[in-house]
């Protein structure tokens, strides 16, 4: 995942890495590294989402 992140922000693209706040699994230093912004909700608010 490391080096497709780093291709994409090197050719200009942003980056987004989603996670649960439920998540056991925090997101790495190098994957926080590589990205630019992670975007972090509960799944309550993405249930909410789906309904709208």
């Amino acid at each position: 995942m490391k080096p497709v992140l780093k291709v994409a922000r090197t050719n200009g693209l942003m980056t987004i890495i989603p996670t649960l706040k439920e998540s056991r699994h925090p997101v790495t230093y190098l994957l926080k590294l590589h990205s630019d912004l992670i975007r972090e909700k509960s799944i309550a608010e993405v249930l909410n989402s789906l309904k709208n």
